[in-house]
């Protein structure tokens, strides 16, 4: 009976070509597009996941409220984890990590930048982390112990087997030889944590001071706890606010008064390790993040595709009904049930979708790299290692098939014997039928109208952010990392580079600008009580950082004049900076005191100037306090302005020049107008995705379009054939065949502008500065969407109304 079943099926599918190939290539467009985003979407749940006790690892966090400002933070200290584990029995086991960059020689005393981690010895014990080499219980149990990647211990000593070899670093302004204890396995691409080096923690209580590590107050590390099995997290949670009384008292007061109680500012939160890298969005992130609203995006976006791909199904089988209504009086009057009826026709659109199923399968293998490519991932489809997917594809493909075909069977096998053979009364009974094809077509372009207005906002956003002035130069001005040697050199080097003349200035400052991530410190005018603390980002520069970006200053002057023995004694403030001080004016602020808390002590100095604000950020955030101080010791990158159109030649100069001061130097660089822009890659790709699959609903739905249209005009050609003899016009008859679909198109605009409205409107609230929603791009879908149709019906409308009426009154 099955095998009955898929030869009637294959044989109506050769039969019915047109509508046949037009419902396969929508299934196939349809399924493609699902299953690349179902594996994205796979791929960024499965964060995490892969650690054994990943339900029981839980990260601390801050959060509170200062100042009236609500803030939720992921950095905690050197005291807090242990601390915690020690006074709560629900507390198994903790790890503290501490990110850091510092510069590695190789066996051949080249110098690289890296980025490490200083991480407690129980790494291994609370993650799935594992050797390849080593021991794990002690490799990082002693100071100055490190563990490499396989992939980093052929670069440092070109060979895996790197056990017990030294190696040479620059870490934190400290020369240091790191004993080689391990050698681990790279940590798998879906972990937030992400990092070829990790350092004994042991180490960092001989780079930093003791005051700095034994302060309650400061924040600059991540800190892991692995609860018990069955522990209750809500009464642990509940004990928090004791604790940080019990344990924060004493700074909390030192810092806003002796009335102070920290748990009515502070308090913990225990974020589960599972929803760090997509729910966590938060600054200050130590890896890789997702955003769970993306994931939303996307998987609304492939089930729209789908959605309309089987639309198209629905609609063409209902469409041609008519031509299948004998078969189905003949089957039913030699007595095949209504079931049977409806399992031939669910048939024909499983084997339609199993196609269809096969043909994705060709194009994700063909474009997977592509794929991978745009998505910045190492995303498979797995199925040769995991044959169990090969039944999950099977069974996706019948419930396509099921999805698609279930109304089109059910529909069809409703039809009586009795009336099969009365055209007139089928004709009548199918008008609830065509009620529905016009719905779903309607559904179809709104969805379609509606992605484009989306795409074109989304590029008009972007567009703004990486156009908008931000208030200093950020073109041609490349940053450039340097180590203790040069920064010894600084003066000199800088004197150097200058004598080229396509180096327009040089600066020195703290690295990463643009980044998003800036440290911060506690700020009141000098005389105030503690309680008017503000914290204020701030960064150290050089006296010619300013003029180097182009910065205004609108108040005071720059650092210039400060001797050198005042130089780090010195402030320049932002507009906002002044304002959250409790300045009436930047003039006011010209030349008062400011008290700055630091880790290790208190320093005063005069504000020398005011700039004017810029976003030092990027657009998604508020221009918010910022500080200049300058410290030579902080300096971590120069900053160069080149004035050519020759980057590489003058890069290279650059790094010839370096390389006379340090000779094992590893020279890397980023120009900062492109690590702004990096901070819209995640959007960039969003908008992306978005066309891509608003191109893919829109040639879908008009593949529908095409094929109801040549379906109706089929059917109308007898009625055409009437008309021209009785003397239309050929456009009259093509205006009577495209009049029908350009009024589905309308209605579908005007149920795709609020819906498209909202849905723009609820994304652009992500960003603080944005753009207000352009009206005219609602009119220019709108304008796409019917061209787009009427191109698509006018072919068969034209076809139909030239043909000679002797033929069409003969047809049929």
């Amino acid at each position: 009976m099955l095998k009955n079943y898929i030869k009637t099926a294959l044989r109506n599918i050769q039969k019915h070509k047109v509508l046949s190939m037009v419902n396969i290539l929508g299934l196939t467009i349809g399924i493609s597009a699902t299953v690349l985003i179902g594996l994205y979407i796979h791929h960024e749940m499965s964060y995490d996941k892969f650690h054994r006790e990943s339900d029981r690892i839980y990260r601390i966090e801050r959060l509170g409220n200062w100042k009236g400002n609500d803030y939720h933070l992921p950095q905690t200290n050197h005291l807090i984890a242990p601390t915690l584990t020690r006074s709560f029995p629900e507390i198994e086991d903790y790890v503290r990590i501490w990110k850091g960059s510092g510069k590695f020689e190789d066996y051949k005393q080249n110098l690289f930048d890296e980025e490490y981690y200083l991480a407690d010895n129980s790494i291994f014990d609370v993650f799935s982390f594992s050797l390849l080499r080593g021991n794990e219980k002690t490799a990082l149990s002693e100071p100055n112990s490190i563990v490499l990647t396989e992939k980093m211990a052929l670069k440092y000593f070109n060979t895996t087997d790197a056990l017990g070899k030294n190696l040479p670093a620059e870490i934190i302004d400290s020369s240091i030889v790191l004993k080689v204890t391990g050698v681990m396995k790279e940590f798998p691409v879906n972990s937030h944590l992400q990092s070829d080096i990790l350092l004994s923690y042991q180490t960092a209580h001989g780079l930093v001071g003791e005051s700095i590590l034994n302060r309650w107050i400061a924040n600059y590390l991540y800190s892991y706890v692995l609860l018990k099995e069955g522990a209750d997290i809500e009464a642990l949670k509940a004990k928090f606010p004791g604790f940080i009384d019990k344990h924060m008292s004493s700074a909390y007061r030192q810092m806003m008064g002796d009335d102070v109680k920290p748990s009515y500012h502070l308090n913990f939160h225990l974020q589960p390790l599972e929803r760090i890298y997509l729910y966590a969005r938060l600054d200050y992130s130590i890896g890789p993040a997702g955003d769970i609203n993306k994931l939303y995006s996307a998987g609304a976006i492939a089930l729209l595709v789908l959605i309309i791909a089987c639309i198209n199904y629905i609609n063409l089988s209902t469409a041609k009904s008519l031509t299948r209504a004998k078969e189905v009086g003949l089957r039913k009057t030699f007595g095949a049930f209504k079931r049977r009826v409806v399992f031939q026709f669910l048939s024909e659109s499983v084997v339609l979708s199993f196609i269809a199923v096969l043909l994705s399968m060709i194009i994700i293998e063909s474009i997977m790299p592509l794929y991978q490519n745009f998505l910045g991932k190492d995303i498979q489809i797995g199925y040769r290692d995991n044959p169990l997917i090969l039944l999950v594809l099977l069974i996706f493909s019948v419930l396509v098939g099921i999805l698609a075909g279930l109304y089109p069977s059910l529909y069809i096998a409703k039809f009586k014997p009795t009336t099969i053979l009365k055209r007139f009364e089928y004709s009548k009974s199918s008008g609830g039928s065509a009620f529905l094809r016009k719905v779903l077509v309607v559904f179809q372009f709104a969805i379609s109208i509606a992605l484009v207005v989306s795409v074109l906002t989304m590029n008009k956003q972007l567009n703004f952010m990486i156009n908008k002035d931000l208030g200093f130069d950020k073109e041609q001005v490349v940053e450039v990392p340097v180590n203790k040697t040069i920064r010894r050199n600084m003066e000199s080097v800088k004197d150097e580079l200058l004598n080229n003349p396509s180096i327009k200035s040089v600066s020195a400052a703290e690295s990463g600008f643009g980044g998003g991530q800036f440290g911060d410190r506690l700020f009141r005018k000098y005389g105030e009580d503690e309680s008017e603390n503000k914290v204020i980002f701030i960064r150290e520069v050089d006296k010619d950082f300013i003029p180097t970006l182009g910065i205004e200053i609108i108040a005071g002057e720059n650092f210039t004049r400060l001797h050198n023995a005042q130089e780090n004694a010195g402030f320049i403030l932002n507009e906002e900076a002044v304002r959250e001080l409790g300045y009436n004016s930047s003039r006011e602020a010209v030349g008062d005191q400011l008290l700055m808390e630091d880790m290790e002590n208190n320093k005063k100095g005069k504000i020398v100037g005011v700039m004017k604000n810029f976003h030092y950020q990027s657009l998604q955030y508020e221009i918010t306090p910022l500080i200049f101080t300058v410290d030579p010791l902080s300096y971590r990158a120069f900053y160069v302005k080149m004035d050519t159109q020759d980057h590489q030649e003058t890069l290279e100069f650059v790094k010839k020049s370096l390389n006379d001061y340090s000779p094992n130097y590893s020279f890397d660089y980023a120009f900062v107008d492109e690590t702004f822009e990096a901070n819209y890659r995640k959007e960039n790709r969003m908008k992306s995705l978005f066309m891509i699959f608003s191109i893919l609903a829109i040639f879908i739905a008009c593949m529908g379009l095409f094929g109801l249209a040549t379906f109706m005009v089929e059917q109308k050609t007898k009625e055409v054939g009437i008309r021209k003899a009785m003397g239309s016009s050929t456009m009259g008859v093509i205006t009577l065949l495209t009049s029908e679909f350009m009024k589905w198109v309308l209605i579908s605009n005007a149920i795709a502008w609020p819906v498209a409205y909202i849905a723009m409107r609820s994304w652009l609230q992500n960003f603080a500065y944005q753009i207000d929603i352009y009206y005219g791009y609602f009119i220019l879908a709108s304008v796409i969407s019917l061209l787009i149709a009427f191109v698509t019906v006018f072919y068969k409308a034209y076809s139909a109304a030239t043909i000679s009426p002797v033929k069409s009154l003969r047809y049929e």
